[in-house]
């Protein structure tokens, strides 16, 4: 049996993640693994930085808990799971522990779900009623990474490698309200999305453009 260390349950000796509280099961024996297959979703809100700058910090917090709160129930709702939030940037995981055909599809529709939410949410202080939008660049990369456990974290996993390095960057040199994909996300998804080449520096990139 594998008892969680986050809630002291019993679980089955195959199971990676916590029959009660969710938490990612950590065996002391295990090392980092090389996994193939997984699908990283970077996020970042555009211009938090001014945008704290200009209003009250309570408001702030207001904006990034109900933000964050939608952001992990799209995420959730299409089998993945919110592994880190820094500040005003999130990295979402799809394909684990199980990886399938659907998880890039997954992962890009939550993409699109996000935007949608915040395209139609307004932000609205109380303080003195000025409506604030948010917007946020996102990128998108499926591929080979090395993970861990996360001894401090039950919640989060310690992914890297270059597929990792890819999503942050491209996220980096999405669009406003857009989303950038890479290669091996691009080949699974370009039958059914429309995308324009990056032409941006030297990396492979592909532009998601909305239908219609």
């Amino acid at each position: 049996m594998k008892k969680c260390r986050n809630c002291q349950t019993d679980n089955d000796d195959s199971a990676i993640l916590c029959k009660n509280c969710g938490a990612i099961l950590y065996n002391p024996d295990e090392t980092f693994t090389r996994i193939n297959h997984l699908c990283v979703l970077f996020g970042d809100v555009v211009g938090f930085t001014s945008l704290s700058e200009s209003l009250d910090p309570e408001f702030i917090t207001n904006i990034l808990d109900v933000f964050f709160s939608r952001v992990r129930e799209i995420v959730s709702e299409r089998g993945g799971f919110i592994n880190r939030i820094i500040g005003d940037e999130f990295m979402a995981v799809f394909g684990f522990p199980l990886y399938n055909k659907d998880s890039v599809v997954n992962a890009f529709d939550s993409g699109i779900e996000i935007l949608k939410f915040l395209n139609e949410y307004n932000f609205n202080p109380v303080s003195n009623n000025t409506v604030k939008k948010i917007h946020i660049r996102m990128g998108l990369e499926c591929g080979s990474v090395t993970i861990g456990m996360d001894r401090e974290n039950p919640y989060s996993l310690i992914i890297y490698g270059d597929t990792v390095f890819f999503a942050s960057k491209l996220e980096k040199l999405s669009d406003v309200d857009g989303i950038t994909v890479g290669r091996n996300a691009f080949n699974a998804l370009k039958n059914n999305y429309r995308f324009k080449p990056l032409e941006k520096e030297d990396i492979s990139g592909y532009t998601y453009i909305e239908n219609g």
